[in-house]
């Protein structure tokens, strides 16, 4: 049912120290997705052109570069166990690396690719300026108390992505060909015309396991379409924006959804964005949001959840026209619950509060361990020191590996507010979550060696520092404005402009 699993072993050769990872993957995987994996885990940012030999008994084998590797999966070279390649990067002195089968797999509900095991960083080691592009990125604290395991599985999964077996299998059904289709009914029918903005409904599929936060756009503005929130981070920037709670810029950032929105032909030539003609005047654009991302491609998986979003709002809007009742949400603070299940394509509805829909996407809060949490609650307080502590995306688009979406780095300040000295400063590339807030705020903590009498901070890093804030009174104030921290990230983007990797 879940497919094959391939476990490759890959050892980086002609270094002194063993480098070495091993990895699950799916046998449908291709040779290129083999090629951005490998990127990401010996920290090189797909600069230079790269090639696999393969391995044959007359030794001549034959060679996959670029083209050839989009299309060729590594089920069909990887099919005995010690079936080995070879991956050559780079141009001058090229890097090499042996790629050998251990072991083939049932898969089973665990999401791929997945590193079990690795020895040893690439980044400690000597690296040719011509063969390898380094990054002005910090080495963040929270790395050295995670495995290398754990930091190369959240690479993955922020820059690649990690998904079910089974994920193909769902997303083939609904394809962007049946999308577009949907999508001229949607505009066909108009539901902006009865459903508002703040009637907010959510759709559960047991096929993706995920809730889709949906609003349709038009009755209250010029923007027409439908906006697809998703889980967590799309509830808490639709509750942000609907409630006004943060800056433009700052939902930009933190925006976790797909956008349907439909425009007049002459203005949709200058978007980037996949988009098709409803009519000889409309033109329907899709965009991707991520929190840390720039605004990107859907890809399936996204395709299939609009579709069904589609399909749902449709469904929704005949009910609406009937005399149905969608809640309003900034009135009501209710939401109204689509649950669809695969067996029979029943749909069932039920009305939810916002607290109870927070709890059922809700992740893990409170990330530091009982030890922490004891020395923060005996911790002094210095009555003379004020601080400023934020950890805010810098709008800098990095394209980490090729034809990928661009992350934006996460730059972290803290900042003695009379002094206006800094304290601490660093950029990562990493995803704003409640551990890296929390382990940031930790630390300043105990390079302090004190707790300041004044900690202030944006709407949004608070968000993340709630949990501990629940627990004890730290002396933490929502400030709208960070003057000494905006002035270091101003400096940090404009450094990151002029050092960009190419």
């Amino acid at each position: 049912m879940y497919g094959v699993i391939l476990q490759l072993h890959m050892k980086l050769q002609d270094v002194d120290l063993a480098i070495t990872r091993t990895i699950h993957i799916h046998k449908h995987a291709t040779f290129r997705e083999l090629h951005e994996i490998i990127q990401l885990t010996f920290s090189w940012w797909d600069a230079h052109p790269y090639q696999f030999h393969l391995h044959s008994e007359d030794l001549t084998g034959s060679i996959i570069t670029n083209d050839i590797a989009k299309k060729t999966i590594l089920g069909s070279h990887f099919e005995f166990e010690n079936d080995c390649i070879t991956y050559e990067y780079g141009l001058k002195k090229a890097w090499r690396i042996e790629i050998a089968l251990q072991e083939i797999h049932l898969a089973t509900s665990q999401l791929y690719p997945y590193f079990i095991e690795a020895t040893n960083e690439l980044a400690h080691h000597i690296i040719d300026k011509y063969e390898a592009v380094q990054f002005p990125f910090g080495k963040q604290r929270e790395s050295q108390q995670t495995s290398l395991v754990h930091r190369l599985n959240e690479k993955v999964k922020h820059t690649i992505g990690q998904f079910p077996s089974g994920h193909w299998e769902a997303t083939a059904e609904l394809t962007w060909l049946s999308l577009q289709d949907m999508t001229k009914i949607y505009y066909d029918q108009k539901p902006w015309t009865t459903i508002t903005t703040n009637e907010v409904f959510v759709i559960y599929d047991e096929r993706f396991d995920e809730y889709l936060f949906c609003t349709v756009l038009g009755h209250d503005n010029g923007l027409y379409g439908l906006s697809v929130y998703k889980g967590f981070n799309g509830l808490l920037s639709l509750h942000t924006s609907l409630k006004n709670r943060l800056s433009m810029e700052q939902l930009f950032h933190i925006h976790d959804n797909i956008l349907l929105q439909f425009d007049a032909k002459e203005s949709s030539e200058k978007l980037i964005a996949p988009s098709f003609f409803i009519n000889d005047e409309v033109s329907a654009q899709f965009t991707s949001y991520k929190p840390g991302y720039f605004p990107w491609n859907i890809d399936d998986e996204e395709v299939a959840m609009f579709t069904l979003a589609v399909e749902q709002t449709l469904q929704l809007f005949e009910r609406k026209q009937a005399g149905y009742h969608i809640p309003n949400y900034l009135e009501e603070e209710e939401l109204l619950l689509l649950s669809v299940h695969k067996d029979n394509r029943e749909t069932r509805q039920t009305y939810v509060s916002f607290e109870h829909m927070i709890k059922k996407v809700l992740p893990i809060q409170l990330t530091l361990t009982k030890e922490e949490l004891d020395y923060l609650k005996e911790i002094e307080q210095d009555e003379e020191l004020s601080v400023e502590f934020s950890l805010q995306y810098i709008n800098v688009p990095i394209q980490r590996l090729k034809n990928k979406r661009p992350f934006l780095p996460l730059s972290s300040v803290i900042v003695n507010q009379l002094t206006k000295q800094i304290i601490y400063h660093n950029i990562y590339n990493a995803r704003l979550d409640y551990s890296i807030v929390q382990a940031e705020f930790m630390q300043m903590i105990l390079s302090l060696g004190k707790l300041p009498s004044e900690i202030k901070t944006d709407e949004l890093t608070y968000h993340y520092l709630k949990p501990l804030l629940l627990l004890e009174d730290f002396p933490v104030k929502i400030k709208n404005e960070l003057h000494i921290t905006h002035e270091v990230n101003q400096n940090v983007s404009q450094y990151l402009v002029m050092n960009s990797a190419e």
